[in-house]
């Protein structure tokens, strides 16, 4: 949703039909331009220089698939211990040699729901650093729309 006010934002300075990708393309130039076009300020008045890009970089801290690794990794690391608490001497010991004991359904239940607290805690925190990586971006774009107020209404 947050990324859909970001595009709603940006289409209030370039005009409709601007996608995520365009934004790394857009030069100081451009902003200035659109800048000046939607504040009615002259160009000269509007350095291009005076306005931050968004490079590539700050819009893969947006994207879910720049975390995707992280999120794999976390899991693999995760699952192998799932695997090997399900599995292993603890599990044999908790079962006390009859796998239907209420001691091994406990243990399996536990077992799962430590593999299950400690991937939401992943996707949480990958979820925090994309948003971070989102809200940068709308910073960016707030900016510019405050710098041609400023200009425009002299604030």
């Amino acid at each position: 949703m947050f990324q859909q006010s970001i595009l709603d934002s940006l289409s209030s300075i370039f005009g409709e039909g601007v996608n995520w990708a365009d934004m790394s393309g857009f030069t100081g130039q451009d902003i200035a331009q659109q800048i000046s076009t939607a504040y009615n300020i002259d160009i000269e008045d509007l350095p291009s220089n005076m306005f931050t890009t968004i490079d590539p970089a700050m819009l893969a801290a947006g994207s879910y698939k720049t975390y995707a690794p992280q999120l794999q990794a976390k899991g693999q690391n995760l699952l192998s211990g799932l695997y090997s608490g399900l599995g292993g001497q603890k599990a044999k010991k908790a079962a006390g040699g009859f796998a239907g004991s209420s001691g091994f359904k406990n243990y399996q239940s536990s077992i799962r729901d430590v593999y299950g607290k400690e991937m939401t805690g992943a996707i949480a925190e990958t979820g925090q650093q994309r948003m971070q990586g989102l809200s940068n971006i709308s910073d960016v774009i707030n900016q510019w729309k405050q710098t041609g107020q400023r200009i425009a209404y002299g604030g």
